[in-house]
């Protein structure tokens, strides 16, 4: 038996050598995927990182625009309110501006009609100034014909202007 008790103990010292090794390698293995891959962490970590610095510098970008953004609209402002003014002075000026417009055309046809009546009535005037001439001229050459006559027709033109 003690044979066997001195087999075992060296099997059993094997074994445990052997367990021993076996968990070496598998720490070398373990230590050496654990180093292949925090190559690839540590660079993740740097992109993430440069993400992170990329979104900060952005978001300062956009945060200085909005702020320049809002300055130019308070220095535009009292531009804006003075336009704005002016804009609803006009809409007010417009209605006004329209009536009297039509107030204005009204005029015009009104004038054009009362020209064209004052051309009729110069016309209608021209013709009897003309009538008139031929008429004087008529009783002229009477008159020069017949002078004991003369008196009877001062008479006869003098009651016609008085009714013109």
């Amino acid at each position: 038996m003690s044979n066997m008790t001195e087999g075992f103990s060296g099997l059993y010292f094997k074994v445990k050598h052997m367990i021993y090794c076996l968990h070496q390698i598998l720490l070398n293995i373990r230590a050496g995927r654990m180093n292949s891959i925090e190559k690839y962490v540590d660079e993740f970590n740097a992109l993430e990182q440069k993400i992170v610095e990329i979104k900060e510098n952005k978001i300062t970008q956009l945060k200085l625009a909005i702020a320049e953004s809002f300055e130019a609209r308070e220095r535009e402002m009292p531009f804006v309110q003075e336009v704005d003014a002016k804009v609803k002075e006009l809409r007010q000026t417009i209605p006004n501006l329209n009536n009297k417009q039509m107030s204005l055309t009204t005029n015009l046809k009104k004038l054009k009609e009362e020209n064209v009546e004052m051309d009729e009535k110069i016309s209608d005037a021209e013709y009897r100034l003309i009538q008139n001439v031929q008429e004087n001229a008529n009783l002229r050459s009477k008159i020069a014909q017949s002078p004991d006559k003369v008196h009877v027709f001062s008479f006869d033109s003098s009651i016609i202007r008085i009714s013109l």
